[in-house]
């Protein structure tokens, strides 16, 4: 797999997150990291982790699923989200949820 291949892999599957979870991504965005760095399998009803049986692992967030090769590939996603998300504005991910969360209750707030 060529260098650009996991990143597009990665982008494409999150691009679709965003599309399909519009306000609430970010929630499905942070469990799906919870999975991918951790490559601990369970149900966190924004998303899913699970060890497939060919040594994959599998995680789906919102109404999206991506199947990892191994546990290389899980860690690279993780990796990779935590530069698309974080940057150099957010010192971790956790950081990064709080503020998308601290957002979207400011403005629930402007609707009352």
């Amino acid at each position: 797999m060529s260098p650009s291949r996991p990143r597009e892999k990665f982008e494409a599957w999150l691009d679709q997150i965003h599309d399909s979870d519009d306000e609430f991504a970010y929630r499905s965005v942070y469990a799906a990291y919870l999975y991918a760095s951790g490559g601990r399998g369970g149900n966190s009803g924004e998303a899913e982790g699970r060890r497939r049986a060919d040594g994959g692992f599998e995680i789906r967030a919102g109404r999206e699923t991506i199947v990892l090769a191994d546990d290389a590939e899980r860690e690279t996603l993780a990796a990779h989200m935590v530069r698309r998300y974080c940057g150099n504005r957010y010192p971790d991910m956790q950081a990064w949820e709080r503020q998308q969360h601290e957002w979207y209750v400011a403005d629930l707030r402007d609707w009352t």
